[in-house]
């Protein structure tokens, strides 16, 4: 269950109890905020809902929080999401703080031979770009989405904005 939820004109905070009951209605919340802003949908309930469960699975104790960010100081303007949890997703990652795509490389497997393990590879296929942070017990993964600026000017579009969509076979093989 959400445990709490903090709804601003930038941000939506949800603090989520690790439990995959929780997913359903952080998508709707996700949506919820996103249209409210008039800001494109996309694929952020998938975005969300993935880190949400990569986060439940590493999470050792406490709640998952959830930050949904606009970002439109900067240029271009951006959607971030971050999500955090109690816990350690990869005991060996000594790094404090990686970029996704250096992380995918290093835990590249063929497909075939992951029991799991193509999420940070579907979150990446819907991003702009993204980083994991380790700190004392606590893992942070941050993905963005860089917003045209019509995109903000003009209220939500249907459909991924930067990156054309690529199959599910293609961003995870």
């Amino acid at each position: 269950m959400v445990v709490s939820s903090a709804h601003g004109p930038t941000a939506l905070i949800m603090k989520c109890s690790p439990d995959t009951a929780t997913l359903k209605q952080v998508r709707s919340e996700v949506r919820r905020w996103l249209k409210s802003r008039q800001l494109p949908l996309g694929a952020w309930d998938v975005v969300a809902t993935e880190l949400m469960c990569n986060a439940i699975a590493a999470n050792k104790r406490g709640s998952v929080e959830i930050k949904m960010t606009l970002i439109d100081d900067d240029e271009p303007p951006r959607i971030a999401c971050s999500v955090t949890n109690q816990g350690a997703w990869d005991p060996n990652f000594a790094e404090r703080t990686a970029a996704i795509d250096s992380v995918i490389a290093r835990t590249s497997r063929p497909i075939d031979a992951l029991p799991s393990g193509r999420g940070l590879r579907l979150i990446r296929a819907f991003t702009s770009g993204g980083e994991v942070s380790v700190e004392d017990e606590s893992t942070c993964v941050t993905v963005w989405l860089d917003l045209p600026s019509e995109e903000r000017s003009h209220g939500a579009r249907a459909g991924r904005t930067v990156q054309p969509w690529r199959t599910l076979e293609s961003c995870c093989s």
